[in-house]
């Protein structure tokens, strides 16, 4: 007859051989300690008549009798088993449902959020300015020699604060300087309102009228599914392709691969000829602006130094 039972029959008469397992345990327990009970009193001088000491747990004894034997639970102790056995399991998946909800959602836990937070503090101090005050106030103190002081002169005193303790966090690179741009000249405009067709045209012919001497660079910055950032050139000189090179910055954004390989490119064309007239072909027109003018903030290490080597020879940004 079991197996012509309902699936939600099962599922309940199995929640209620789970409680009785738990109380056969509890009643295996209370029986020792009446046997106890028991071999004490027989130990005990004959007085007056006590009365029989009740096994309290009788009544689960015969539910599990009842259950053993196949018979059908009354329902007021079916009902109270359930209770009991639904009781132990909401407390399981209390501890278990909250961990499974965070990552399930993709909503990051409370420890997690902070430290992601503490973490993009950090990067805000070291990427502010030199005369920030926030610069300033992360910077820690040094010990001074003293006669009781067994440290080398110079050396640093451990962080005092939580800002100090949080610019640490992140690895230490060039802080952004207040520079003016050097103001390059462009070949053409960057922004013409032409479309593809006719400029493409046009830069064949711009290519192909270009003396024999001059070198023409192509550079480029490209990003994988997993957020790792490469960049790229390719030297031409009177159409036909002398040299290229690549490279790779890890994760950070196509922005600042096209600005490496950008840097790269002239620095490369420089070793090949640095006499010649020179042109960077980019197809970014943020990183055009930033190679002609200001400087932005994120790769600006990569914009300056190739403004200082545009003073020096001759280029051309198109």
């Amino acid at each position: 007859m079991a197996k012509h039972r309902s699936r939600p029959t099962r599922r309940k008469y199995s929640k209620i051989a789970m409680g009785l397992e738990a109380l056969e345990m509890k009643v295996a327990v209370q029986n020792a300690r009446i046997t106890g009970l028991e071999e004490q009193m027989a130990q005990v001088r004959r007085g007056k008549k006590r009365k029989a000491v009740p096994n309290p747990n009788q009544r689960f004894v015969a539910l599990s009798e009842n259950l053993a034997a196949g018979e059908a639970l009354p329902d007021s102790k079916e009902a109270e088993i359930e209770v009991d056995v639904d009781e132990e399991v909401e407390s399981v998946i209390e501890v278990v449902l909250d961990g499974t909800l965070y990552r399930d959602t993709g909503v990051p836990t409370a420890r997690v959020a902070l430290e992601d937070a503490k973490h993009r503090f950090g990067l805000r101090i070291q990427a502010v300015h030199k005369d920030h005050p926030l610069a300033a106030r992360a910077q820690r103190e040094m010990w001074k020699k003293r006669f009781h002081n067994r440290r080398p002169a110079g050396a640093l005193k451990p962080p005092q604060t939580r800002l100090q303790r949080a610019s640490m966090l992140q690895a230490t690179f060039p802080r952004p300087r207040q520079a003016l741009g050097k103001r390059l000249t462009a070949a053409v405009s960057v922004t013409n309102n032409r479309n593809k067709k006719e400029a493409a045209k046009e830069f064949q012919q711009w290519q192909k009228d270009l003396p024999d001497t001059h070198l023409v660079a192509f550079s480029d910055g490209s990003q994988d599914e997993k957020g790792a950032v490469g960049w790229g050139y390719a030297i031409y000189r009177d159409g036909r392709k002398i040299v290229q090179g690549k490279g790779r910055l890890g994760i950070a954004e196509v922005f600042d691969g096209e600005a490496e390989g950008a840097r790269n490119a002239l620095k490369r064309a420089c070793q090949i000829d640095a006499g010649a007239q020179i042109h960077i072909c980019i197809d970014n027109t943020s990183v055009i602006a930033g190679l002609l003018g200001d400087a932005p903030t994120s790769s600006q290490e990569a914009f300056l130094e190739f403004q200082e080597i545009a003073q020096a020879v001759a280029v051309n940004v198109r």
